[in-house]
């Protein structure tokens, strides 16, 4: 933070929007310089700060860039990454609004990254050479680690590094399970899922490949070795811009792909007297929040034992995705991180889960924009076990039948 604990500030833009804002703007703003491209103005002055050229940001030590222009706010933020400054250290100030609203607007932003940015994190770093790294989002469920952690560290290949990420505590149990295997472990003391992500990632910045996992997801056998080697794969063949890679997951606005593979579509229209939507079901309420979902899923058989059934269609077989994709387990690259500069902030309120423009909907979003595929992989099946609001009756399923969720080899 700056001076006085405020927001430290660059703005971009030295036009009349900037000088109708800059005398106006929040007093926790430590405005340090003017950043725009009309080198005309470049070591110039306007109201008390020094204009720069914008490929110079990188040399002060900022928490924000906001952009300050009604007309070319998106070019700019296509620029600003171009020179390596992260999406999510933008804001977009040049929006419509009048001078009330437009205080209001800055004031709640102000408030919201002075708090991000006096997040502290905690870094138990027990990286490696490793290019690939796994990172656990976890912290909130510890009645399923048992289950989850376990099938870690029986399928995780030990080239690939593991992070558990804590987004808002820090756990001393997770803290111990990472020691005793070998693993990092970050934290935040602020409950952003989004912020965290992007602050475990520049972490590890020597990572291609990069696995993102939920605690409540249920790994299998060969699943880490068969998405890494079709992401190979397609990068070496140049057939498929791949924006991320997800095994089956059975419980996933993808299902259908799922009840399609097993010849499960009339078994599921029978239990619940509809059709799977080829967009994924995920939009309706009750695939939420009514247990029944879950359980007829994991009633099927042992996710084991699906996926060695899964295993025999081979590598070249799997689906692109699309629809909205629950992202509880998936595989993406540096460079496709890279290209979003990171998850951005803007606009996100609480911990960063929001449906409307959390991570999973920056990656779905991105994908669209930038041409990238969602492939789902036939060859693999791994398990969710429920969603929130089906945790107490599925835990209660879970203990009475253990046999669908215990390791079979």
């Amino acid at each position: 933070m700056g001076k006085d604990n405020c927001l430290k500030v660059i703005i971009y833009g030295a036009g009349n929007y900037c000088r109708e804002v800059i005398g106006n703007v929040p007093k926790e703003w430590d405005i340090l310089v003017i950043a725009d491209k009309d080198e005309r103005l470049w070591g110039k002055k306007i109201k008390g700060y020094k204009v720069i050229d914008p490929l110079n940001i990188k040399s002060y030590k900022y928490d924000v860039v906001i952009i300050l222009s009604y007309l070319y706010g998106r070019q700019i933020m296509r620029e600003l990454q171009e020179i390596g400054i992260p999406v999510w250290r933008i804001i977009q100030g040049g929006k419509y609004l009048n001078a009330w609203d437009r205080t209001v607007y800055f004031e709640d932003l102000t408030k919201k990254y002075i708090r991000l940015c006096s997040c502290k994190t905690r870094f138990e770093n027990r990286k490696t050479a490793s290019r690939k790294l796994l990172y656990i989002l976890i912290g909130y469920k510890d009645f399923l680690w048992g289950d989850t952690i376990q099938r870690v560290r029986e399928f995780c290949p030990c080239d690939i590094d593991v992070c558990l990420l804590s987004s808002g505590l820090y756990d001393v149990r997770l803290s111990e399970i990472a020691k005793i295997n070998g693993w990092s472990y970050f934290s935040t003391d602020i409950n952003n899922t989004l912020y965290a992500q992007n602050l475990m990632l520049a972490e590890f910045t020597e990572k291609d490949l990069i696995f993102k996992m939920d605690e409540d997801v249920y790994v299998t056998k060969n699943v880490f070795g068969k998405m890494s080697a079709f992401f190979e794969k397609m990068k070496d063949l140049g057939e498929l811009k791949v924006g991320f890679v997800s095994p089956m997951v059975p419980l996933n606005s993808s299902s259908y792909i799922f009840l399609e593979e097993f010849d499960l579509k009339e078994k599921y229209k029978k239990e619940f007297s509809r059709n799977l939507y080829y967009g994924g079901d995920i939009a309706s309420p009750d695939i939420r929040v009514d247990s029944r979902f879950p359980m007829f899923y994991w009633s099927i058989d042992n996710i084991d034992l699906l996926n060695n059934r899964a295993e025999s269609h081979g590598m070249e077989r799997y689906r692109l995705i699309s629809g909205r994709h629950a992202i509880c387990f998936i595989l993406f690259s540096r460079e496709f991180y890279n290209s979003m500069g990171g998850f951005e902030l803007d606009g996100i309120n609480g911990n960063g889960c929001d449906w409307k423009d959390g991570d999973e909907f920056q990656i779905m979003q991105h994908c669209i924009n930038f041409g990238y595929y969602g492939v789902m992989l036939l060859n693999s099946v791994c398990g969710h076990f429920c969603y929130s609001k089906q945790e107490k009756e599925m835990m209660e399923f879970r203990n009475k039948n253990q046999r669908y969720f215990e390791i079979r080899k």
